[in-house]
């Protein structure tokens, strides 16, 4: 009996830490994109893959727990041009994940494609101190910032540099055309 109650708590205390890494992974999955986006990434970033969890450099990863993501550390999903769901990746090589990286914005077409935008790209290493999350504009700009800047998006997307001495993120949002990007200590 006791070797039962024994079994029982250790599989049910172990259960949660086994259902989040299975989530962790399928909120990276490219099967989340849409189809155009998945066939885009495979044509036009052969080589390349989105951020995992797993590919955090270790205070990245305390960073990116510390503030509950519900989202892959690599994808952000918002509506950052206009009221159609855009989605902004976060790339790093498959093979050498810290070696560089591509920030990549895809926004709906009128026809149900996409267009894409290189919001960023970096080949100096240290990628995996990164990651994107979906942010507020309010939460970053004033009514006042808002309308000097022409943002009429709700919507952007925040990179958080996360290595050891770090403190700064980016906040992208869309403005006039392309996307403007403000650093902010976060």
């Amino acid at each position: 009996m006791r070797a039962l109650i024994l079994f029982l708590l250790l599989s049910f205390s172990a259960f949660p830490a086994v259902a989040q890494d299975r989530d962790d992974a399928s909120l990276c999955s490219p099967k989340i994109l849409p189809e155009n986006i998945q066939a885009r990434l495979k044509s036009e970033f052969a080589g390349w893959r989105i951020l995992e969890p797993g590919d955090l450099s270790a205070h990245a990863r305390e960073r990116w727990a510390a503030i509950k993501p519900i989202q892959c550390p690599g994808i952000a999903i918002g509506q950052f041009e206009s009221d159609e769901t855009a989605y902004a990746v976060y790339l790093v090589p498959a093979s050498q994940a810290d070696a560089r990286y591509r920030l990549v914005a895809f926004a709906p077409n009128s026809d149900r494609s996409f267009h894409e935008t290189i919001v960023e790209r970096w080949d100096g290493g240290g990628a995996t101190h990164f990651f994107i999350a979906k942010i507020k504009v309010d939460d970053f700009l004033n009514q006042t910032w808002r309308q000097k800047l022409h943002v009429v998006v709700k919507e952007g997307f925040i990179m958080i540099d996360a290595a050891w001495t770090e403190y700064e993120a980016d906040v992208y949002y869309w403005s006039r055309g392309h996307y403007l990007h403000q650093p902010v200590d976060y």
